[in-house]
């Protein structure tokens, strides 16, 4: 089973930050790191990340604010995984989301499609409407603009979400 670096960008997420920690702790995909960037927060995001860190798979750095960006580059440097996921503090996985995701890269014998467009040709489906979720036909799956998920050795960046598995906050 891949390993799957989960890399969490935080600034200021007291809000929404535990809702999307305990959403990533449960899924049933269990060979995942959890990587939490604190990029300099102002409110108790850090005090709501350490009274996760009893759990082996999260990983806690800190920064002095330099943008999503570099907190997301700080997590890269650290992260081990085959697989590196990129997912907002304000973002909440349904459970077997992840394993969905493996599934789909499974399908595609280990490799991620890198365009949207490529994933519909080899999963045989048609675009629905413009900017809307596209559908896959295996596993009631979805592809969204949402979540980047890609291979560490090909650095490729689709952006993958899970039908009604992803909830943005700051989309809502």
């Amino acid at each position: 089973m891949d390993k799957i670096s989960i890399i969490i960008p935080i600034y200021n997420a007291e809000k929404y930050l535990k809702e999307c920690l305990d959403s990533l702790i449960k899924q049933e995909y269990g060979n995942v790191e959890i990587i939490l960037v604190n990029d300099g927060s102002k409110d108790s995001s850090k005090e709501i990340c350490m009274q996760y860190l009893t759990d082996k798979r999260i990983v806690y750095v800190e920064q002095i604010n330099g943008g999503v960006s570099k907190a997301r580059n700080l997590g890269l440097s650290k992260a081990t995984g085959e697989y590196i996921a990129f997912i907002d503090s304000d973002d909440m996985l349904v459970d077997g989301a992840l394993g969905q995701v493996m599934d789909i890269i499974e399908k595609f014998n280990g490799e991620v499609p890198s365009t949207i467009e490529e994933l519909m040709s080899l999963a045989g489906v048609g675009k629905k409407t413009a900017n809307v979720v596209y559908s896959v036909a295996f596993g009631g799956a979805a592809i969204a603009v949402d979540t980047h998920v890609f291979r560490v050795s090909r650095r490729i960046g689709l952006y993958l979400g899970i039908i009604n598995a992803l909830t943005d906050r700051a989309a809502s």
